[in-house]
């Protein structure tokens, strides 16, 4: 059986929020392939895909040989990534000034990596993304009121119970 969209697993592991640790760069990924980033006031939002790199490709951070062999048509294959970043628009927005292009790719050591090259001067700055930890509701939660009276839904908002989730519609 083949399924529907085999990246729907990495979109999965990547939602959620992202950030750099000096927190100058943060990027939000969603289950549906989305990514919004942004980095020194410029934005990013396009569409992303992920693929699996053998490991033995990713051990020789080479370029790749292209269209028939001639230069300037590789990609390059950076030390210990597992995962590659395929994003539609990779470029980041000022207004309506390009300023920055992104590369990602994900490592063996679960780690997100950025970077981004600067269109004004060429230069690379590579960035590490951590992702962002979520307090979560336990299941059992779930369609529940607390003893103080905090409604517990399913879509996450949590709040004063009444006779629908503000957020939903859901019936309490």
């Amino acid at each position: 059986m083949q399924v529907p969209n085999p990246s729907y697993r990495y979109y999965q592991k990547f939602k959620g929020v992202w950030k750099s640790d000096d927190g100058a760069c943060t990027a939000e990924f969603t289950e549906h392939g989305k990514i919004m980033a942004e980095y020194g006031g410029a934005r990013l939002e396009s569409y992303y895909d992920v693929s699996g790199i053998d490991p033995l490709d990713s051990m020789n951070p080479q370029p790749v040989p292209g269209l028939m062999e001639m230069a300037g048509f590789g990609e390059v294959r950076h030390p210990g990534e597992c995962m590659r970043f395929h994003i539609s628009n990779r470029t980041f927005y000022d207004g309506d000034k390009t300023l920055y292009s992104l590369t990602a790719w994900y490592t063996f050591d679960a780690v997100l990596k950025f970077e981004l090259m600067d269109l004004n001067d060429g230069g690379r700055n590579e960035i590490t993304m951590k992702k962002e930890e979520t307090v979560s509701v336990p299941d059992t939660m779930i369609g529940s009121v607390d003893a103080d009276g905090s409604y517990h839904c399913g879509c996450g908002y949590v709040g004063p119970a009444s006779k629908f989730c503000p957020e939903c519609g859901k019936m309490i």
